[in-house]
């Protein structure tokens, strides 16, 4: 009997154990999403032919499909051992999983059946040990379809034409051998040359056309030599070098020209170095950045290693933060065929992160980092004429410097006269002539000069004891300011004069603002004044008269405005003019007719609450509302695309003030929320391009699964029974970008008309199918409506019961043909015996007849002779 090894049960214990946390540079550009929890150890993942994901756990081996797991675990005719690592796919489709303790586990999905491979003492044809350690990478396959499997108990060669391991060991005084049989890693180079990393013999590479071992050692007198002889991970590069993570010798660059050594080592006084010398796993993304893991016992994070910087970056959990990992022992990573990075943890869920899903740029408060937002609640964005970015809050206001990727923030100091006078800044702005303004909640209007970074001059507004909103500069007199309130009217400022007129609501003046809380002001492009109000509809104002004329929702007439809340005002550049409501959805004002076109949920917007509009180089509008944010078709007038807080936006609401919402002079977008602000570029906001693979997971009849004899996403045709006319099924669209987003849509061939288009919903069902012959489609999209057009097409024969069957129909015509010929002859027997019974009643009468007239005849001879 065999028992696992010491090194097998350290291992073990050693996943329980977490210490030695290292302080290093924190990476902030990468969001880590955390899509699914195995509930166990973790140790590596990997993607097969058809699209799914497959980790290895100590649990079992779990697969993933975007939204459901399924486990595999041990037991007959399943795995041999819970206690699984990693997997591999061959080029036949067949799952390759090696086990502590259990040996090679071989998955055929074609026959939903596995094999062990076991080492069988008297077959020296069999695999050589039953242990394999806990790593990543310890089973590969060559061009020639043979597999390299390194085990603790040496490298072997796995032929599956003749079902023969050919084992390669230690040979004590064979330099030519492999230097230990105890294997953490296998990889073969773009050569066909195996690489193997052992735990004590240091780097072996395996020619197979010579049968030898060339070996590489660490020596301490020469530094081009490997760091360390305890190897934990090999991968080979796209441009042909290898990289070693070794056990206490960091992480080597081995350039196989040369044969030379570069190492990286870890460095407490350089937080641009490794974080730990101990390095678990390497690998490459199609960028040809490294990503790097640690053991067990290491929590030091994700790193990632920029080739051409030659520095480390380093990824670590933050409590406060909900977009960073989850914890901070990281064993591997895997990059998927949609460029998906996924981080395996130790513990805890795993990790993804995805270039797709984050195609915003998010900015929030840090508490922990006074170069970050104030606070998450932005209220104004502004652009000056020297290309930066300004910003107004509840908590002073802010310059954003475009290259250092960081802010300036300014509030209230009580000690510094020439400061901000009061932290409500809600109005920043620049007019033509280069100055800088800043209203404050204490009805300040104040001049910025942004050079000293001081007040040069402040302007008090004895009108109002709010903050200023909205502040804007009249186009057709450069020498006006207009702002709103939230609760008390309008004002105009004279620059030249420095005086303020208020303009607000009387009751008794129909020709006076509709109400005074009006805080949206816009210019049209002629100049027009427009003021939204928040209750009170859109007035309009006429500067020659100034009076206001007011449009509000009349519920009696389809065409006014749609609602009394207006959030904001654009005119795009077809000159067709937008009123946003927070009531009543977008509207478009034919200024013209006086009438209000209205697009509103009924038109696929997510709520009829509609925020900021902007427009794009294309024409598009983008909206902000109260559930995401809006892309928007003007020509259509339709909604081309939803983005969520899924999408990486700070959250579904954005802000309702008119000024939240900005488009600079290059075409850059931002839009604040209650969470953050995010900027973007329109067209770098592209689709995802990947078509998913579309598979069947799951089919019942009832409560029961019937067994095809296959894993049932390798299934494409099914015999049902007539008893069993009936099934309910589940597919999966593989795409792992906001999986959550992806659509489907399915159709049964010879029974439905058209596809039946279930959206987010991945199941269907069918009841009482006539008997016949149907083919079940299946499609997909990925989360930006690509569908995978083709799909799946299962072939699915349902017998009719027997009485239905065409055997039967002849039998019902023969039966019927024979009762039809029984009455037939019966009733032509019946024909004839009437009239044989007539034709002897006839032949009686005729009889009776000659009796009468021979008696007549003979008293007519008797009379005559007696006369």
């Amino acid at each position: 009997m065999k028992f696992i090894s010491k090194n097998t049960i350290l291992i073990i214990l050693s996943i329980l154990i977490s210490w030695a946390n290292v302080h290093a540079a924190q990476g902030t550009d990468m969001k880590f999403d955390h899509p699914f929890n195995t509930a166990s150890y973790n140790c590596s993942i990997t993607q097969d032919k058809d699209g799914f994901l497959w980790v290895g756990t100590t649990g079992g081996l779990v697969r993933y499909d975007g939204q459901d797991v399924k486990v595999y675990t041990a037991r007959p005719g399943s795995l041999s051992t819970n206690l699984v690592p990693s997997a591999l796919e061959d080029r036949d489709g067949l799952l390759w999983i090696p086990s502590l303790g259990g040996g090679l586990n071989c998955f055929d999905r074609n026959t939903d059946t596995f094999i062990w491979y076991k080492n069988d003492l008297d077959n020296p044809n069999s695999i050589n040990s039953n242990h394999f350690n806990w790593a990543p990478k310890t089973v590969a396959e060559d061009n020639d379809g043979l597999l390299w499997v390194g085990t603790q108990g040496g490298l072997n060669k796995y032929d599956k034409k003749t079902d023969i391991f050919t084992r390669y060991q230690h040979e004590p005084g064979n330099p030519n051998s492999l230097s230990d049989n105890n294997i953490w890693s296998v990889c073969i180079d773009r050569e066909g040359f195996i690489w193997i990393g052992t735990q004590k013999g240091g780097l072996n590479k395996f020619d197979k056309k010579t049968n030898t071992f060339t070996r590489y050692r660490h020596d301490p007198d020469n530094p081009d030599t490997l760091s360390a002889d305890w190897v934990y991970a090999i991968t080979e590069d796209m441009d042909g070098y290898l990289w070693i993570g070794t056990k206490g010798g960091g992480l080597d660059q081995f350039d196989k020209n040369t044969r030379k050594f570069t190492h990286y080592r870890h460095d407490p006084d350089d937080p641009d170095t490794l974080a730990n010398d101990e390095v678990y796993s390497v690998m490459e993304d199609k960028q040809g950045d490294l990503w790097i893991g640690h053991p067990y016992s290491i929590s030091v994070g994700l790193e990632k290693f920029d080739k051409k910087t030659r520095k480390f970056i380093h990824y670590r959990h933050d409590p406060e933060n909900p977009d960073s990992l989850s914890g901070d022992i990281i064993m591997s990573c895997f990059e998927d065929r949609a460029g998906i990075l996924w981080v395996i943890e130790n513990t805890g869920p795993v990790e993804k992160y995805d270039r797709q899903s984050r195609r915003f740029h998010l900015y929030r408060n840090d508490p922990k980092d006074n170069r970050s937002l104030s606070t998450n609640a932005i209220v104004t964005i502004t652009e000056d004429s020297k290309n930066q970015i300004w910003m107004g809050s509840q908590n002073g206001f802010l310059k954003y410097n475009r290259t250092t990727d960081d802010f300036t923030v300014y509030k209230h100091d009580p000690d510094n006269p020439e400061g901000l006078s009061d932290n409500y800044a809600f109005s920043v702005f620049e007019d033509n002539s280069g100055t800088f303004w800043v209203g404050t909640n204490d009805g300040m209007l104040g001049i910025f000069d942004r050079e000293t970074e001081a007040f040069v001059k402040r302007y008090k507004n004895e009108y109002a004891r709010e903050v200023a909103r909205n502040l804007m500069e009249d186009k057709n007199n450069p020498d006006i300011l207009w702002f709103g309130t939230e609760a008390g009217g309008i004002f105009k400022f004279d620059k030249r004069a420095e005086m303020f007129r208020h303009y607000e609501h009387d009751p008794d003046d129909p020709d006076t603002l509709g109400i005074n809380s009006a805080w949206m002001l816009f210019q049209d492009s002629d100049g027009v004044l427009w003021i939204g109000t928040s209750g009170g509809g859109l007035d309009r104002f006429d500067s020659n008269t100034e009076t206001f004329k007011h449009h509000k929702n009349d519920p009696d007439n389809p065409e006014s405005i749609s609602g009394n809340v207006v959030n904001d005002c654009y005119t795009d550049s077809s000159g067709r003019f937008w009123i946003s409501t927070d009531d009543g959805g977008l509207n478009k004002f034919d200024k013209h007719s006086g009438t209000f076109k209205h697009y509103t949920k009924d038109h696929g917007f997510p709520s009829n609450a509609v925020r900021g509009i902007l427009e794009d180089k294309e024409g598009f509008l983008w909206l902000g509302s109260d559930s995401g944010l809006l892309k928007f078709d003007p020509e259509k007038e339709t909604v081309v695309k939803i983005y969520t807080e899924k999408d990486g936006l700070q959250g579904n609401k954005f802000s309702y003030y008119t000024t939240s919402a900005l488009k600079t002079r290059d075409g850059e977008m931002w839009f604040a929320g209650l969470r953050g602000v995010n900027s973007f570029y329109p067209e770098k906001i592209k689709d995802n391009p990947y078509i998913p693979p579309v598979v069947l997971t799951s089919f019942r009849q009832g409560d029961e699964e019937p067994d095809f004899g296959m894993a049932i996403e390798r299934v494409r045709e099914m015999n049902l029974t007539w008893q069993k006319n009936f099934f309910e099924f589940e597919f999966a669209s593989l795409n792992y970008t906001l999986p959550e987003k992806n659509r489907h849509a399915y159709m049964l061939e010879g029974f439905d008309t058209k596809w039946n288009h279930i959206g987010i919903r991945r199941y269907g069902k069918y009841t009482n199918l006539p008997g016949g012959t149907y083919t079940l489609r299946l499609r997909g999209s990925n989360n930006d409506g690509v569908w995978n057009e083709k799909g799946v097409a299962i072939r699915i024969t349902v017998p009719s019961p027997p009485w239905k069957r065409w055997w039967a129909y002849s039998l019902y015509v023969i039966m019927l043909a024979g009762i039809v010929f029984g009455y037939v002859r019966h009733r032509t027997k019946a024909q004839a015996e009437e009239l044989e019974r007539q034709r002897k009643e006839l032949d009686q009468e005729r009889l009776a007849a000659e009796r009468l007239r021979r008696i007549d005849k003979m008293k007519d001879e008797f009379l005559a002779n007696t006369s």
